[in-house]
């Protein structure tokens, strides 16, 4: 049996669509699946030889009878190596640590002491006790269909029988261009010659590949004796032949594709943990007991271009699902193999492939991803007026969005009439006007509040945070040192307000801590005026 893998680099972002999202999107797939490699390439050996695929039985081995594997593309590191689906056993606290991973499928007794709540990503490494996780970066983007007639959208007088469709919106939410995933094919020695000469040049993947989707290069073609995606446990880890031996132990079954099983009774495909055991006893002999599982269902489709019909949707186990398994009389040497081709339906195409005792930690530290460093840049003075101007645009726009977030999610009780908040926010938008704006108008304006009776009930009497409401704007116009004003708009640090750009930092100045503070407060005031309407009708 020999490996072949090879990276695929995204020219263009890739749209490889599940079954995920509403009718108006298409969601693609975070990784490329086999299924789709395998029909490219079928595509490319067709355009070779030109023969009947179902009838050669060169091409049958190669790609359709499951002796040749196509398996998925994942995301691979800095360094290429090639990550692989996060088992669905390990849990954060909730609440807790974001750093600190436990997993449940190791350490039973740990499940009875907290709340979990399950990680985010889709891909990760294990390091010993760290753990690297990876979530592929992705490209969402808006597109209007539009009748080419008429050269845009339009819902009358159409004319299918000239290809005329109905305009609509749609969006796309596709793998971002620029990323590197790493795929493997698994095949006899006598086709891997003829498989490594399909794998090069430029692919076309997906879907709207006239729209600016789906362009990659084929990188790094490698060719060896075995697929390391994980370190073999100690009895399989061997290169000499195990003979009848059998295993009597616990073994963590995790899933590294989906998996099509059916029930033996039914016929249909179902998920449910006894299937799994079902499928495993029945090639490795023995006794198998699953004592605990972490299963995710997946419902998968496809389309056959051949037919030109979809394919049956059918339930699968998602790829990263865990079974915990007591083990009696198993043998290795059936073990070594079905490792190799994997169980289930569809192998052809990267389904069914799993690990066995990959999980060995019963706590991990989630590491921490250091981007590199980018290289220093000298810039001249036309380039850095420029960047500081680029930079001061990001402060901005991330200050406006704290704006909205601070200021609209304040209440004020028993607010006064709405004459008197629109007078003093015309008074605050006055001040925005100017070029440097000064808060001390918008004070004096408050502390006069006082000498009118009528106002100044009306500001006392209302309340924010058990505080009069004049009391509370003038200790929040008051806040103007860099921390107390951090605390105001960026409470907690959540938001970098430091921008660097080509060796050019800018933060906020003086001017925009008064500015920023007046919009906010203008903010705090219009949500304000909004409530007093929704309250008195």
């Amino acid at each position: 049996m020999k490996a072949i893998t090879y990276q695929i680099k995204l020219l263009e972002p890739v749209l490889v669509t599940s079954l995920s999202g509403d009718p108006n999107s298409a969601v693609s797939f975070d990784y490329l699946p086999g299924s789709v490699l395998r029909g490219f390439f079928i595509g490319r050996y067709l355009q070779q030889y030109q023969v009947d695929l179902a009838a050669d039985d060169g091409a049958r081995r190669l790609f359709l009878n499951g002796e040749t594997r196509w398996l998925n593309a994942y995301p691979v590191d800095h360094s290429g190596k090639r990550y692989t689906p996060t088992p669905h056993s390990l849990h954060r606290i909730k609440g807790g640590s974001e750093t600190e991973v436990f997993d449940l499928a190791i350490d039973p007794q740990i499940s009875i002491k907290e709340s979990w709540a399950k990680l985010g990503s889709s891909f990760c490494q294990f390091a010993g006790e760290d753990l690297r996780l990876v979530e592929p970066k992705r490209q969402i983007s808006v597109h209007t269909a539009r009748t080419r007639r008429f050269g845009r959208a339009r819902n009358d007088k159409l004319d299918e029988k000239k290809g005329d469709v109905r305009g609509a919106v749609y969006r796309y939410d596709a793998l971002a261009a620029g990323q590197v995933f790493e795929a493997a094919v698994l095949c006899n020695d006598t086709d891997a010659a003829e498989i490594k000469s399909l794998l090069n040049g430029k692919i076309k993947l997906g879907k709207s590949q006239n729209g600016g989707y789906g362009q990659a290069v084929i990188e790094k073609v490698t060719e060896s004796g075995k697929l390391d995606e994980y370190p073999l446990p100690s009895f399989l880890d061997s290169s000499e032949e195990n003979g009848d031996v059998t295993l009597s132990e616990q073994m963590v079954i995790t899933f590294l594709s989906d998996v099509l099983l059916r029930d033996e009774t039914t016929g249909q495909f179902i998920v449910e943990a006894e299937t799994v055991r079902q499928a495993l006893q029945a090639k490795l002999g023995g006794t198998l007991t699953v004592e605990r599982a972490f299963t995710r269902q997946e419902i998968l489709g496809g389309f056959n271009r051949k037919w030109g019909l979809p394919l049956p949707q059918a339930y699968a186990f998602a790829a990263g699902s865990v079974f915990v398994c007591e083990a009696q009389n198993v043998s290795l040497k059936k073990l070594q193999d079905l490792l190799q081709t994997g169980i289930g339906e569809r192998r052809a195409e990267g389904f069914g492939r799993f690990a066995v005792n990959w999980q060995t930690k019963p706590e991990l530290k989630v590491e921490e991803s250091n981007p590199p460093t980018p290289p220093s840049v000298k810039l001249n003075s036309d380039e850095a007026k420029l960047a500081e101007r680029v930079a001061g645009r990001i402060l901005r726009h991330r200050l406006d969005q704290r704006v909205t977030s601070v200021g609209l999610n304040k209440e004020v009780t028993s607010p006064p009439h709405k004459s008197q908040l629109a007078r003093l926010r015309g008074v605050i938008q006055a001040e925005l006007m100017k070029p440097q704006p000064n808060l001390q108008p918008v004070k004096d304006f408050i502390e006069g509040l006082a000498q009118r009776n009528t106002t100044r009930r009306q500001f006392s009497q209302a309340r924010i945070s058990n505080e009069q409401l004049d009391q509370w704007l003038l200790k929040e116009l008051g806040k103007t040192d860099s921390s107390a004003w951090a605390g105001v708009l960026n409470p907690g640090g959540k938001v970098k307000l430091e921008i660097g750009l080509g060796g050019v930092s800018v933060k906020p100045t003086e001017l925009m801590k008064a500015e920023y503070l007046l919009r906010y407060l203008d903010a705090f005031l219009s949500r304000a005026a909004k409530q007093i309407g929704k309250e008195r009708g």
